[in-house]
C-alpha cells in the first residue's frame, strides 16, 4: 500500500510504503520510468533520504538503465547494501555510469517483506563539469 502523509518533515509530506506480512517473495514498489537518451554515456545519482520501521525482508532505491532492444543495461536494487529493520532517515544513493545505448530509465523505491519504508527529497542528477546538477 502506497500513502503519503505528513511525517513531521520539514518538506511536509513523504511517499511511504507499508506492507504487512507476506511470502517471502513478495515486493512493493513505488516506480517512475523515463526518456533517457539524452542521458547515455554520462554517469547519474538516484539519491534520497529513506527511513525504516521494522522491515523484515530489505528496502532501497532501485534503478535501471535500459534500451529498446536490451533491459538492464545497468540494474542496482541496493540489495547488497539494504536498508533493514527500523532506521533513522538518511540518506542513500546509487551511481550509474549509464552505457551509450541507454534509451529508458526506470528508478524506484523499493520493500520486499513486511514493515514500511518512507522516502522524501528524492533526486535524479547528472555528473557535469565537476559536479552533480538536477537533472
Amino acid at each position: 500500500r502506497l500513502t503519503r502523509r505528513s511525517d513531521n518533515r520539514a518538506a511536509g509530506t513523504c511517499a511511504v510504503l507499508e506492507k504487512s506480512a507476506t511470502t517471502a517473495d513478495e515486493f512493493g514498489s513505488l516506480m517512475q520510468r523515463c526518456r533517457a537518451s539524452f542521458l547515455a554515456g554520462k554517469t547519474i545519482r538516484l539519491e534520497g533520504e529513506l527511513r525504516s520501521e521494522n522491515v523484515a525482508g530489505w528496502a532501497g532505491l532501485w534503478l535501471r538503465a535500459d534500451s529498446e532492444a536490451v533491459p538492464n543495461l545497468f540494474f542496482d536494487n541496493m540489495s547488497r547494501r539494504p536498508v533493514i529493520g527500523t532506521t533513522d532517515w538518511q540518506r542513500y544513493s546509487i551511481d550509474a555510469p549509464l552505457p551509450r545505448e541507454t534509451e529508458w530509465l526506470n528508478y524506484r523505491i523499493v520493500l520486499e517483506g513486511p514493515g514500511a519504508l518512507y522516502a522524501d527529497n528524492l533526486r535524479l542528477r547528472c555528473w557535469n563539469e565537476g559536479r552533480w546538477e538536477d537533472v
